[in-house]
């Protein structure tokens, strides 16, 4: 029996509907979107796959998949990576393009173009506590050999984690990054570039500690300004203290730390995993989709805080924890 371990949705064929990407003990699988109907395209890709995510990483409008978590021991993540790069063929196959090892066996990826040259890098992150660097940088090579990755450029955070998510979030138009750190910590690493192109430079410095009041570091992270003032808010998932705690940001006293958070409670033991922003209900404002179970969907009303939208499942809908 196979165990789900991460997914992304993107569309690779360019059809017009999205494709699902499911990571998995089994490795990586890749389902078709054909018209609403998802079919499994071919066998499971590789060995054990953490993370999985879609990404045009050459600029040919066509997406590849990062698929990160296979290593030499099933048990041990300090031993050597082997992550994968997905994507049509010169045949119009799916098939793996290219392959590059890590220091340890990755659980998460982030793609997004850090050093601004216009080509899609990846910060990638390991659990494995005793580790040298728990998060790194590896800068796309595409334009320089026609290569992806061929290692990590920069030690972005010495601590292991198990979420890393970018986004800009005192709007200086760099990518800056939302990172759990062991063993109970949500800080943030800011994007020292400033609007240059820096390709063989040193991008992260100047951590930003959010929370070190934790029981334990988050599972999951999700940018998204829910009180409508321009600047990316925080929400992050605690499984193992069974919340949620949404941290607003200040604006210009971004970097001051320690933002002030509202805090939900989740229904069910060892939830959520997984949560994100959306418009759930057409008013104009993103409300937080929370994977409890059964999902949950909170909206935000100024000066109330944070209240459940009533949601009416199909019957046998899901089963178990989401």
């Amino acid at each position: 029996m196979w165990v789900e371990l991460g997914m992304d949705w993107g569309d690779f064929d360019g059809d017009s509907d999205m494709d699902l990407a499911l990571g998995s003990s089994a490795g990586a699988t890749v389902y078709r979107n054909e018209a609403g109907n998802l079919q499994k395209l071919g066998e499971s890709l590789g060995e054990d796959t953490y993370g999985v995510r879609w990404a045009d990483l050459n600029n040919d409008h066509q997406l590849e998949l990062i698929a990160v978590g296979g290593n030499i021991s099933s048990t041990d993540p300090l031993t050597t990576g082997f992550n994968y790069i997905y994507g049509l063929n010169e045949y119009g196959d799916f098939a793996q393009l290219e392959s590059f090892n890590s220091k340890y066996q990755l659980v998460r990826v982030a793609p997004g173009d850090y050093n601004g040259d216009g080509y899609l890098d990846l910060v990638a992150s390991t659990n494995g506590i005793n580790v040298s660097c728990g998060v790194e940088l590896y800068t796309n090579t595409w334009a320089i050999n026609g290569t992806f990755f061929s290692g990590p450029d920069q030690c972005v955070s010495e601590q292991a984690t198990a979420s890393v998510v970018p986004g800009d979030y005192d709007n200086d138009d760099d990518i800056d990054l939302a990172l759990g750190g062991f063993p109970n910590q949500v800080k943030l690493v800011k994007n020292i570039r400033n609007g240059a192109v820096l390709t063989n430079s040193e991008l992260f410095g100047g951590f930003v500690s959010l929370d070190d009041s934790l029981s334990f570091l988050p599972y999951d992270f999700a940018w998204g300004d829910y009180n409508g003032d321009g600047f990316l808010d925080l929400a992050a998932a605690f499984p193992s203290e069974r919340k949620i705690r949404v941290y607003a940001n200040p604006g210009i006293h971004a970097n001051a730390g320690s933002w002030p958070f509202e805090e939900i409670i989740a229904d069910s033991f060892l939830t959520p995993l997984s949560l994100d922003w959306g418009d759930v209900d057409g008013d104009g404002r993103i409300d937080l989709a929370v994977a409890d179970s059964p999902p949950v969907v909170y909206r935000y009303v100024e000066g109330h805080g944070f209240s459940r939208i009533e949601l009416l499942y199909p019957p046998d809908l899901y089963s178990g924890q989401v």
